[in-house]
């Protein structure tokens, strides 16, 4: 009685090592990447600096996108002939009321040359 208990109960909680397992595989890509990967650092005060000032960004965003994004696509459409579209303008930029978030930063600091900064932002 006892070994065949023991062969049963020994059964059921590698069954349920292995369900737990493949839970956590199945989760790992939702999960940030400081998580996952110890050289990546995690950054929540970034996001708590984005999230005061995304009400100002939307603004400073539509500035830039104006002075940079239209003569850009202004010059591509004369280049590509198309007179009846030269004409394009931004008028509104909208990022949304949602602020964006940072999941985590890794920075490079081997194999960069002595004035290059690698910076990877998840």
């Amino acid at each position: 009685y006892f070994s065949r208990n023991f062969s049963r109960t020994r059964s059921v909680s590698k069954a349920s090592i292995i369900h737990e397992k493949q839970v956590l595989k199945s989760q790992l890509e939702y999960l940030p990447s400081w998580v996952i990967f110890p050289d990546v650092e995690r950054v929540e005060w970034i996001n708590i600096i984005i999230k005061k000032v995304w009400p100002h960004i939307g603004k400073i965003s539509q500035q830039i996108a104006k002075r940079l994004v239209e003569p850009k696509v202004k010059e591509i459409l004369n280049r590509l002939r198309l007179e009846e579209l030269s004409n394009f303008k931004l008028r509104n930029v909208h990022l949304g009321s949602i602020p964006a978030r940072v999941g985590g930063i890794r920075v490079y600091d081997r194999n960069t040359g002595r004035d290059e900064l690698v910076v990877d932002v998840d």
